[in-house]
């Protein structure tokens, strides 16, 4: 899986309701108003910061076998 994909993983989850935007943003470097922006539709995953995609891709690396369907 790439690093685009494994963002893309995180972002739905949080649509899915499966985790909140506050939970990531509390374990991550990420903002979690850029989480609910790129969830909503808001922000593209090509617009994000680099700061935000690591701590997206770090959220996955640690977690996705929680989450995954």
């Amino acid at each position: 899986m790439t690093n685009y994909e494994k963002v893309e993983a995180v972002v739905d989850w949080v649509r899915e309701k499966k985790l909140t935007g506050y939970r990531i943003s509390k374990e991550t470097n990420a903002r979690e108003m850029s989480i609910i922006a790129l969830a909503q539709g808001r922000a593209k995953i090509d617009n994000i910061s680099f700061a935000t995609a690591l701590g997206l891709i770090e959220f996955y690396d640690k977690n996705h076998k929680k989450y995954e369907s």
